[in-house]
């Protein structure tokens, strides 16, 4: 097939966006490069008007071809000829050829992103100048097109997955959503279901009783038709591909925000990117983990079709099942709307009362997409050009010594065995005519770990393989003795995610590289942060104290950030006051510990700042959990509790603290005033809900401060 890029303009060109005869290994950056061409040309489209304006050119077609050679000091982009052609009405058309020395043009544009654009200007410059334009005015073009930003961005990195091209995933069709909502709809409306509005209890138990079975019904029916073999392998394959297609994008949105000046907002298309991706990930495990429960033995054939009417399956269920989340928890005044077409969806809740006090049935009012797009805009500068290093910061990829052994005695297997087996797997060598996922036994997957890694020179190097593969893998029997819940993001240990090498009926075991990577950054996330990737059972003491141990240095570590931050700003600090010594703040008495206390000369207000590092929260129950320790107070007071009394520990002495700081006194007119404020490593849930207190993440906090 072959496919063009369209300048459209008074004077239009085609660039060559698809090519048969392109290399499948460089057909991409063709297309991307053809991209670049034609949104170049549109950035300048004022002047290539004009240096056209009154001349007999009709059009352009520019034919980019790929050139194997490139010899030292060669143009990556080369003019090979250009040809004039009788045109329309007496114009003409120029058909000009450049040769793409791609693996040097990718170095080039990796190495310094304005070479390219110099590149690409040159070949712009030649052809119009060849096909007759005055070369001062082809000079204009050339000098236009180096002025406006880049428009090619690439950047070579190496990544543990042997096969990185994989075809676009199979999405959620739109057509087969609604066509499943309409059929839900009719047997709703059968089970005699009213439309209407409903709250609290009453919406809970429709959608548990009635909704949610109604909508798992039409999954398992759909499953049915097929084999489980076929399901998990079909499954697993595209898995392979909705993590790797995703990664890529995300890196695409990063590097672009970087490099280039899209016309469009990075931080929000990262946003949505991230939310498509992970429906689609999550209704594609689903089909997976029910597909080996039910082991269904149909004949039908798994084909796209197929899995589009599964996925669409699976996205009713889980969308019965966060509706009776959302209700269940109210982190934001939610309702059940049944309209009387029978169409069900999430609605604000008007009538609730957002509750402020401290009641354990308090109703939140979570401003969602503030938090959404704080993260995402945070974790759009975080990302880095890497397919495999979004978890693979250093600090990610230690595990501390204590919480290793304390795996390794409870589990059988350390968190570093379960790192080091899924970056090998990550690896698997692919070969050409094979499917984009392997089926091997678990034996090979045992072998191949053993050769590829440290661990085939340890004495029990096997043993600790064996039972780290044991570990992640997911197996038809296991999953029906769960309980399962495909709703819940966290709290089930038995869950594709987290073990992602299912088991087929003959035993042998499915390895998809990119999913293995995915599943590693899931279990570097939450180890590092000092939490298992489940809840479920919950984990043994001795694991318990090893995961708070880290919880602990993390935020130990984030208040000694904060401190060293302040000083190197020229801030007065004193940090980590115990309860015991209130003679460090010159104030009489302390309740609890003060995180940090600060001020600056030029500044009347002195800062209160309770630091927090609280684990990242995913799913609604996670969310409510981490509202409630802020907010209400589970097995101890809340936090904003302690910093109200924090508060009035120290605010009626701000003279005297101040003085503790060794601050110059103030006029009588302008006394010191304290301030409170949470300081957190990133954006949280808890500082998007009404508040007595502000929060600050600790990117911004020195400009807040400043702000008085």
């Amino acid at each position: 097939m072959g496919g063009w890029t369209i300048h459209v303009s008074s004077v239009p060109v085609a660039i060559t966006a698809a090519n048969p005869a392109w290399p499948s290994d460089y057909a991409l950056l063709l297309h991307k490069l053809a991209n670049a061409f034609g949104f170049g040309l549109r950035q300048i489209d004022d002047v290539w008007r004009s240096c056209h304006d009154g001349g007999a050119i009709d059009g352009y077609i520019l034919d980019l071809c790929f050139r194997a050679e490139h010899s030292l000091g060669a143009a990556t982009l080369r003019l090979e000829r250009v040809e004039v052609m009788p045109g329309t009405h007496g114009k003409q058309l120029v058909h000009a050829v450049i040769g793409v020395a791609c693996e040097a043009l990718a170095e080039e544009t990796d190495r310094d992103i304005g070479e390219t654009r110099a590149s690409m200007a040159e070949a712009v410059r030649g052809i119009v100048q060849e096909a007759g334009i005055a070369p001062d005015a082809a000079g204009m073009v050339a000098h236009a097109w180096m002025k406006a930003p880049a428009t090619l961005a690439v950047q070579i990195q190496n990544t543990p997955t042997v096969r990185n091209d994989l075809r676009r995933p199979v999405h959620l069709d739109a057509a087969l959503i609604s066509e499943t909502d309409r059929q839900i709809a009719r047997m709703v409306r059968e089970a005699g279901i009213e439309p209407g509005t409903y709250r609290g209890d009453g919406a809970k138990t429709l959608d548990r009783d009635t909704l949610a079975p109604i909508a798992l019904g039409v999954l398992i029916r759909r499953l049915a038709a097929h084999d489980m073999n076929e399901l998990v392998l079909f499954g697993m394959q595209e898995l392979e591909r909705i993590t790797a297609y995703r990664d890529k994008m995300l890196r695409g949105i990063g590097q672009s925000a970087r490099l280039l000046y899209p016309n469009w907002d990075p931080a929000s298309r990262y946003q949505e990117q991230q939310a498509e991706y992970l429906i689609l990930r999550r209704c594609a495990e689903m089909g997976v983990e029910a597909a080996l429960r039910l082991a269904p033995v149909g004949n039908a054939p798994v084909d796209d079709v197929a899995w589009s009417e599964i996925l669409a399956g699976a996205h009713a269920y889980l969308s019965a099942t966060a509706r009776s989340e959302n209700i269940h928890h109210q982190v934001t005044p939610t309702a059940l709307h049944i309209s009387d077409s029978f169409e069900m969806k999430i609605v604000p809740d008007n009538d609730a009362a957002v509750a402020i006090g401290d009641e354990r049935s308090r109703i939140y009012d979570l401003d969602t997409r503030g938090f959404g797009a704080a993260r995402a805009a945070l974790e759009l500068v975080e990302a880095t050009d890497h397919a495999l290093t979004s978890s693979d910061r250093d600090d990610e990829s230690m595990v501390a010594p204590e919480l290793d052994a304390a795996m390794r005695d409870a589990y059988g297997v350390s968190a570093s065995d379960i790192y080091i087996t899924l970056f090998a797997l990550a690896g698997w060598p692919l070969r050409h005519n094979e499917r984009d996922v392997a089926t091997v036994t678990p034996r090979q997957v045992t072998d191949h770990v053993l050769k590829a890694t440290i661990l085939g020179g340890e004495a029990d190097g096997m043993t600790r393989v064996a039972a780290a593969v044991s570990m992640l893998s997911s197996n038809a029997a296991e999953l029906r003795a769960a309980d399962w819940k495909p709703w819940h993001a966290r709290t089930r240990k038995r869950r594709l995610l987290i073990q992602p090498l299912p088991q087929l009926s003959d035993g042998s075991i499915v390895v998809a590289p990119h999913f293995c990577l995915c599943s590693l950054s899931v279990y570097r996330n939450y180890l590092s942060q000092g939490q298992l990737p489940w809840s479920q059972p919950p984990a043994p003491r001795k694991v318990e104290r090893a995961l708070e141990g880290v919880r602990n240095g993390r935020n130990k570590a984030l208040e000694r950030q904060v401190a060293q931050l302040l000083r190197d700003s020229g801030w007065s600090v004193i940090e980590a006051v115990s309860a015991n010594k209130p003679q460090r703040l010159n104030v009489p008495s302390l309740t609890t510990e003060i995180d940090a206390v600060a001020g600056r000369a030029d500044l009347g207000t002195l800062w209160l700042l309770e630091v927090k590092d609280p684990v990242d929260t995913f799913a609604v129950p996670e969310i409510r959990r981490h509202l409630d320790h802020f907010y209400v107070g589970l097995q101890k007071p809340s936090y904003t509790a302690q910093l109200h009394r924090k508060v009035a520990d120290i605010a009626p002495h701000a003279n005297a603290v101040a003085q503790a700081l060794g601050l110059p006194p103030r006029t009588t007119g302008s006394p010191f005033v304290v301030k409170p404020l949470f300081v957190t490593r990133k954006p949280i849930p808890a500082a998007f809900v009404t508040s007595d207190f502000e929060f600050v993440s600790i990117e911004s906090l020195l400009s807040r401060l400043a702000d008085g």
